[in-house]
């Protein structure tokens, strides 16, 4: 969730604050990370990134905590055993 508000914020989309009621994975689907949130101002909000969206908000995560990767490699995202994977492959 910190990528993915970081990313919206410098897109000019924020994520209003609030907390997380669901999440849902879904490995085999163009959205594979849903949350749903339960904003301050009383309201619901549903969050479905696609998954180049998700995979850039995990990319400014990482930058965020200082994970090193490598610029040239490919990367997508997967979800395995319940889990958001970031893959990260270099020729």
């Amino acid at each position: 969730m910190r990528g993915l508000t970081t990313l919206k914020r410098s897109l000019g989309d924020p994520i209003p604050s609030g907390s997380v009621i669901d999440i849902k994975l879904a490995a085999d689907s163009d959205h594979p990370f849903t949350v749903e949130l339960a904003t301050d101002g009383a309201g619901r909000l549903t969050i479905c990134p696609y998954r180049g969206e998700l995979a850039a908000a995990l990319l400014v995560y990482c930058r965020q905590v200082r994970i090193p990767i490598p610029v040239n490699a490919r990367k997508s995202v997967d979800v395995k055993n319940g889990r958001v994977v970031l893959r990260i492959e270099i020729d």
